[in-house]
């Protein structure tokens, strides 16, 4: 299963490794918050700007109709299970 050997880490040296992210984790998350601020700069239209939408022909009207929008990532057939079990089975997902 592991291409490596697995090293059985002491006490101490949780704590040195520890220490080390520790130190590290200011700059990090400056780093973090730079990149957010630099997006949303760059990208505040898509956020607050109106945003045309084609028109939806063929589509069925969605008035007074739940809808669940889902993107896929691990795990998505288990949770689109907890709303609907018959639509996580589906070829949908």
């Amino acid at each position: 299963m592991f291409d490596h050997a697995v090293e059985l880490w002491t006490h101490a040296r949780v704590v040195a490794e520890m220490e080390i992210a520790r130190t590290n984790l200011g700059r990090e998350l400056e780093d973090f918050t730079a990149n957010t601020l630099r997006y949303v700069r760059e990208d505040k239209a898509l956020l607050v700007e109106p945003i045309e939408l084609p028109p939806l022909v063929g589509v069925p009207p969605f008035s007074k109709r739940h809808v669940v929008i889902v993107v896929r990532a691990k795990g998505t057939r288990k949770t689109c299970n907890r709303f609907a079990p018959t639509y996580a089975t589906s070829d949908r997902f």
